[in-house]
């Protein structure tokens, strides 16, 4: 158990005001969905939502929504958690929570960025922000996250490294073990993406990926203590792609087999063309090479489905050199222009993004 769920049972138990009671209910059931304890979150949904009919718990009528956006939001990185941080928001406008208002909106900034929505996620950050006048750990821990999620996906590494060392220092000052697994999960991804990019592209950085599946056994490891069942498809995603940087080329095809499926229920579909042409070129190397081949080709359609370019730049790279090793030139070819107008995309993206995360940076400062 955390430290800060043992300081919201000390408040349940010392509170004399049974609404306020009832609220912090609400606010531990929502960091027990962070922590993957998805059952006990429901079971305490389920209750509180009746309790919500009772005169005088328009406080709570505000919190049920954000304890329903987190359980969507670690079920299966639902859309539809975004609805319910936008109910918690107003909601807590009208009833007066200024410190739950910015929490929904520091979530709702999260919802913007997983969607790629980032006039709006800069905008929900400024209004966090600036709604968040007492500095409370858990909206200043969540929008660094955001912040430095965004950064390391607009290639400001350094300024990234700085803002998770931001939401470390929040997360402890609280003893919020759910935030550091965050984090932690977070960085590891943005390290796997970058690594998976480049190596796609034929730069291989094996040092850098052995590194990275440390930190992805540890974040496991956190996991495990943590008893954490939610998103259970992305620790083996992750792995898959750094034994496929490592050349582990039968370890990858046993993960990507056993979390692919999942992977593609749980928020990452976006994913899965990029995956089953990692998965092709391991079996290639295999010596499965009819089944690679068939694969590749079966999935070459889906490469520019990808929502984000940096994945469309290495589907189509991997494309390119299968089709190679197949002694399909003009296809490889083919695929290798599109690879090259892919990164060009992301590489003019990623300066946007830049762009805008400077507003923020003008408003919240470090």
């Amino acid at each position: 158990m955390s430290r800060l769920i043992d300081g919201l049972d000390a408040a349940i138990a010392a509170c004399r005001d049974p609404a306020q009671a009832d609220c912090l209910r609400a606010e531990r059931a929502a960091a027990q969905a962070r922590s993957g304890h998805l059952a006990e979150a429901r079971f305490a949904l389920k209750g509180l939502r009746v309790l919500t009919q009772r005169r005088g718990r328009e406080a709570l009528g505000a919190w049920v929504p954000f304890l329903a956006g987190m359980i969507e939001h670690f079920e299966a990185l639902s859309p539809q958690a975004f609805t319910h941080f936008d109910d918690a928001r107003q909601r807590a406008a009208a009833v007066g929570l200024p410190r739950l208002q910015a929490l929904s909106l520091a979530w709702m900034a999260l919802c913007h960025f997983n969607a790629r929505r980032f006039a709006p996620m800069v905008d929900a950050m400024v209004a966090a922000g600036r709604l968040d006048t007492e500095r409370d750990p858990g909206v200043q821990a969540r929008l660094c996250l955001v912040r430095a999620d965004a950064s390391r996906l607009a290639g400001l590494h350094e300024r990234a490294q700085r803002l998770y060392l931001n939401v470390r220092h929040w997360a402890m000052s609280q003893g919020d073990t759910a935030m550091l697994s965050a984090m932690a999960h977070n960085r590891n991804s943005g390290q796997v993406d970058r690594l998976g990019l480049l190596d796609a592209l034929g730069e291989r950085r094996e040092d850098e990926a052995r590194r990275a599946l440390l930190e992805a056994d540890s974040c496991s490891q956190l996991d495990l203590g943590l008893g954490n069942e939610g998103l259970g498809a992305m620790p083996p995603v992750m792995k898959a792609r750094l034994y496929t940087v490592l050349q582990r080329w039968g370890e990858a095809v046993a993960l990507y087999d056993a979390a692919l499926d999942e992977a593609a229920g749980s928020g990452m579909a976006g994913l899965v063309p990029h995956m089953g042409l990692n998965r092709a070129w391991c079996r290639w190397h295999l010596g499965e090479r009819q089944r690679a081949e068939q694969e590749a080709r079966a999935l070459a359609p889906l490469v520019d489905q990808q929502p984000d370019a940096d994945d469309r730049a290495a589907g189509h790279a991997r494309l390119a050199a299968l089709l190679a090793r197949c002694g399909d030139s003009a296809a490889s070819a083919h695929h290798q222009a599109l690879a090259q107008a892919a990164l060009e995309e992301f590489q003019a993206f990623q300066a946007a993004l830049a762009a805008q995360l400077a507003q923020v940076d003008a408003v919240l400062g470090d």
